[in-house]
């Protein structure tokens, strides 16, 4: 079993020294959904969101997760990042749903 570094011999939560350790080029992709009507998809497609500029808004947002993850992961340092390259792609995906029920399931 590999021994987990924050972890001394007796399971107690030590920091690790990294002072010495060599730099090493890491990369990181997140990814996620959010599901709407396809209506609603049209508004930010458009630029006339209610709201005012919803992607723009989640470009920082996504730059501003990426900047302070560390402080989401415990003992975790902060790192110099090189670039925060958040990208959206607004896909409209249509779906069926009935309300007839298959053998086995009552209708809803």
């Amino acid at each position: 079993m590999t021994k987990l570094t924050h972890l001394d011999e007796d399971g107690r939560v030590n920091m690790v020294d990294v002072g010495s350790k060599d730099a090493t080029l890491r990369c990181a992709v997140a990814t996620g959904r959010v599901r709407c009507q396809c209506a609603t998809l049209q508004f930010p497609k458009q630029r006339r969101a209610p709201k005012g500029a919803v992607i723009t808004t989640a470009v920082i947002a996504g730059i501003m997760a990426a900047r302070r993850t560390h402080a989401l992961i415990p003992l975790a340092l902060p790192i110099e990042l090189d670039e925060d390259l958040p990208g959206f792609r607004l896909d409209a995906t249509s779906g069926e749903k009935s309300g007839d029920g298959t053998a086995g399931e009552p209708a809803r």
